[in-house]
């Protein structure tokens, strides 16, 4: 049990569970938490795997909640379930591990509390809201408010449950929101995006109309028109998912069939196999062939129409005027999705570019830095914070990794001269990237060098990264360097 106010603390990879459901009440039980995060724990056998009691604001993420009666109990006032809004946490698949709800709010407001839970696989492209998994049958709804009405769980970008603003979202259209200056923006961009996919939460003169219109002009507004045609591009329209559904059903139909067919024939004998049923077979699988091949077809055209409607948002972002970092490394971003979208292969050129803007400060260049890192290889990947599938990242790693292979930079700030101490080299090169990702300088290391010299004159001022590569051209070490003149 915690209780009281606390700030930047984690409750992580811890393993809870009784003997049976009614073993012990409650797994973790928490009182007026505020900035704590709950991640990769797992519960098991208890009445409540995680019990939130009046005031809570937290991170609930990652988890993995097995046989209960209520996974999840927000008892008092609202208890938010943070910015990540409960991503990536796992229930058990069996619906009869749960005897009453995975998640339940007994009080305060149900539009506080969002729930994400995998979907089903089994469909293409995009599954529609009653293909989630697991599926919430009777006896009770999984996720529920007050016992009665349900909660979000399964709100996707693309698709889900209904679409509400969040509290966080709230805040920023009615300019109450305690953050300032990028992670603002961030807020906002968002906020707007989200308002532009649902036009259904911006009634006639609502404060939500209100604000959007007032941005119509913006880099948020932009940037929202690049998120709207990204979505448009993956989704497929109902009538085309209603014809891939009734190709793919009459297939497995067709299977069914055959496999009726095929049951009861003894095929040790041959007298059994006549014409009739050689005809019949045939027949189904004529029909599995034609409907393989309508969808096939299917897909076919709307592959094309994907890969062009992504590449109309591609130049559309091309084409947005970004003066601000944090609006350039959007962009960058933007970018980067889209061509890994349209499967373009990866070039050097873009690869060093993801590099780069990993390696920006997230208070200049926006949540973009930790957004671009699930395109970076693994082989590099350890070099940056650990990032999970909600886009945050660790301090521990990056601390390890700074202190362990980070580069010395002498002077920084520099007019133009740089000597670089490096940790022990088997050879490469060390590389000086601009802010948009571009590669500016290469120079030759050799093998056990440790200091190098940079001459940064005539370059534009700014803040320049510095890379160490070793031979395979893995990232080894990285600093900034601010050029002045």
């Amino acid at each position: 049990s915690q209780t009281g106010m606390t700030n930047n603390n984690e409750v992580r990879s811890n393993s809870v569970t009784g003997v049976s459901t009614s073993s012990m009440q409650c797994c973790f039980h928490s009182l007026n938490l505020e900035g704590t995060e709950f991640c990769e724990n797992t519960v098991d056998h208890s009445y409540r795997g995680f019990h939130f009691v009046s005031q809570n604001d937290v991170v609930f993420r990652e988890n993995h909640i097995n046989q209960h009666v209520r996974g999840i109990e927000m008892s008092g006032t609202d208890a938010r379930i943070g910015t990540q809004h409960g991503r990536g946490n796992t229930w058990s698949t069996d619906p009869n591990d749960c005897v009453e709800e995975a998640a339940m709010v007994s009080s305060g407001d149900p539009a506080n509390s969002e729930f994400r839970v995998p979907e089903s696989n089994m469909l293409p492209f995009l599954p529609p809201d009653t293909k989630i998994f697991p599926d919430p049958t009777p006896p009770t709804d999984w996720f529920n408010y007050n016992g009665n009405v349900p909660l979000d769980y399964c709100l996707e970008a693309y698709g889900g449950g209904p679409v509400k603003t969040t509290p966080y979202e709230r805040e920023a259209v009615l300019n109450t929101s305690v953050l300032t200056g990028v992670p603002l923006w961030d807020l906002k961009r968002k906020t707007y995006a989200k308002l532009l996919l649902h036009p259904d939460l911006k009634p006639g003169s609502s404060a939500e109309e209100t604000w959007f219109n007032s941005l119509a002009s913006s880099s948020i507004a932009s940037f929202g028109q690049v998120e709207q045609m990204i979505v448009n591009s993956l989704s497929l329209s109902t009538t085309a998912q209603q014809d891939f559904d009734n190709y793919r059903e009459a297939i497995f139909q067709s299977w069914t069939d055959l496999d009726a067919l095929d049951a009861p024939i003894d095929f040790s004998d041959p007298n059994n196999l006549t014409g009739t049923y050689f005809a019949n077979r045939a027949d189904q699988l004529e029909d599995i062939a034609q409907n393989a091949e309508s969808a096939s077809a299917l897909e076919s055209i709307r592959d094309q129409q994907t890969s062009q409607n992504l590449q109309n948002a591609l130049n559309f972002n091309t084409n947005i005027a970004a003066s601000q970092t944090y609006e350039t490394a959007r962009k960058t971003l933007n970018d980067i999705r889209i061509r890994h979208l349209l499967r373009e292969p990866m070039t050097q050129t873009r690869y060093q570019q993801i590099l780069a803007l990993a390696q920006q400060d997230v208070g200049t260049a926006g949540s973009a830095t930790d957004e671009v890192v699930p395109y970076i290889a693994p082989c590099d990947r350890r070099q940056f914070k650990d990032t999970d599938e909600s886009g945050e990242r660790s301090d521990e790693n990056v601390q390890a990794w700074d202190a362990s292979s980070s580069l010395r930079l002498v002077p920084n700030p520099t007019t133009g001269l740089v000597q670089v101490t490096m940790p022990n080299t088997t050879g490469g090169t060390l590389r000086v990237f601009n802010a948009s990702g571009q590669n500016i300088l290469v120079t030759e290391v050799t093998q056990n060098t440790y200091v190098a010299n940079l001459n940064l004159t005539g370059f534009p001022p700014g803040i320049y990264l510095v890379v160490l590569c070793d031979e395979s051209g893995h990232y080894t070490g990285t600093a900034k360097i601010s050029l002045t003149h």
